[in-house]
């Protein structure tokens, strides 16, 4: 559901269709076929656009619920997850596993740019995470057992962590102060003040 309006979004993945309902009315307003399979979907921090992304076949749409309509569309877009949207409501930025990147898309060009996070290509990427400020964007490489901190200003890493064979996806504290990281193996708990990118705790706190 939509912040600022009765709209209920939703997708069927097999026939590549974007559904929206009308919540007030109770009624089927629209449904829009797609270029891509909608596998995962994001709204964007203002709640007036959506990304729809395919981490199997590839391609990305951004979309308007409320104009119920494809502002733009990127079929030549490598498999992905999750996007993350910038708080400036221009930047994208999206995990490529095959070239061991994090891309961004600036929905004002609607091109897009690549910054590597590790020399081995075919590594498996968390989708993106960012600060509350988003300054760093963090992703988990699931191959290596790291988390890497994008300086999203400079594009280049500013610190990569060790934490564990099966790291989860980084997530921060919604007051922006602290990056949480943890290794879903061996239940390491991981806690980075993102000020000084001093680390808190250290601790164990269950298996699985």
């Amino acid at each position: 559901a939509t912040p600022y309006a009765p709209v209920l979004v939703y997708t069927n993945i097999e026939r590549r269709l974007v559904s929206v309902y009308d919540l007030k009315s109770q009624k089927l307003a629209r449904e829009i076929e797609l270029p891509i399979a909608p596998r995962h979907m994001v709204l964007d921090t203002s709640g007036t656009k959506i990304g729809f992304s395919d981490s199997v076949d590839g391609g990305f749409v951004l979309f308007s619920p409320y104009a119920a309509a494809i502002l733009f569309t990127l079929e030549d877009f490598p498999p992905t997850s999750d996007v993350l949207f910038d708080p400036n409501e221009v930047d994208i930025y999206y995990s490529n596993s095959l070239t061991g990147s994090i891309g961004l898309i600036d929905t004002n060009t609607k091109r897009t740019f690549e910054m590597p996070v590790t020399d081995l290509e075919g590594q498996e990427l968390s989708s993106p995470s960012r600060s509350l400020d988003g300054r760093y964007v963090y992703v988990a490489n699931y191959s290596t057992g790291e988390v890497y901190s994008l300086n999203a200003f400079s594009k280049v890493v500013y610190r990569t962590f060790e934490i564990g064979n099966s790291p989860a996806r980084p997530y921060t504290t919604p007051e922006g102060v602290f990056l949480y990281m943890m290794d879903k193996e061996t239940g390491r708990f991981v806690s980075i003040d993102q000020h000084q990118f001093e680390q808190y705790e250290d601790i164990v706190i269950g298996e699985g």
